[in-house]
């Protein structure tokens, strides 16, 4: 069995951001990347695939989208997730689709921030990096959440990553 590699990104300690809607504070951003054993066209025809997301992150529960859109900017999603005792519907909104290489989300809900996938080639195969920046409202524990929540984040972030790729992987 292969060990899978993975790099997890340093980031700042949290902060609040300037500009940032009172009473929820920013708490940091979480960078992953993971190798995938598979061509980039691969990986987006299964990255893009947003209703599949919830069959390899650990902590989707479902996704329900808004209408009948399902690829590109302005897809609407309601993401039921759990981590920890941590249970919020994510609202999130596709901001950013750039075909075979990138996509990105902004999360409307309680938990609010932004996400971003991107896949990079290389001899050999893929890479896949998530890049997550969150905001926790003060009612729910705001930086001091966040700060908890951050390593706790990074394990699941990763795992759903690595559960992805091995999921690609085997397709091959």
């Amino acid at each position: 069995m292969a060990v899978r590699t993975s790099l997890v990104h340093p980031t700042p300690l949290p902060t609040i951001t300037p500009g940032a809607r009172l009473g929820s504070l920013f708490v940091g951003s979480i960078r992953i990347s993971v190798a995938v054993a598979a061509p980039s066209e691969l990986v987006w025809e299964h990255l893009s695939d947003l209703s599949s997301h919830s069959d390899w992150m650990r902590d989707a529960v479902s996704i329900v989208f808004e209408n009948d859109q399902r690829r590109g900017v302005g897809v609407r999603m309601k993401v039921p997730t759990v981590v920890g005792p941590l249970r919020v519907t994510d609202l999130m909104e596709v901001d950013e689709w750039t075909e075979g290489k990138s996509i990105g989300v902004r999360r409307l809900g309680r938990v609010s921030g932004e996400g971003r996938f991107q896949i990079s080639s290389h001899p050999g195969g893929s890479t896949l990096t998530l890049t997550e920046s969150l905001r926790f409202p003060w009612y729910l524990g705001g930086a001091l959440t966040g700060w908890f929540a951050r390593p706790i984040l990074r394990r699941v972030f990763r795992s759903n990553l690595v559960g992805f790729a091995d999921r690609v992987e085997a397709l091959l």
